[in-house]
């Protein structure tokens, strides 16, 4: 498996999580604490899902 598609496959990794997180999120039934940390778990999934993506970026310019 390329780099490439190893990181294809971690960016879609996160986004399932980050459906998850969602879903929870959505139900709305938790307690203000749960709540903040189920925010703070999408943001660090959106940053790394972003960090990722820049990077296979990079490599399909470095690959040119």
């Amino acid at each position: 498996m390329s780099t490439t598609n190893v990181l294809h496959h971690l960016a879609k990794k996160l986004d399932e999580q980050r459906e998850t997180v969602k879903e929870d999120l959505i139900r709305g039934n938790s307690s203000l604490e749960n709540y903040q940390k189920l925010c703070g778990v999408a943001r660090g999934l959106d940053y790394a899902k972003q960090l990722i993506e820049d990077l296979a970026k990079q490599l399909e310019k470095d690959d040119e």
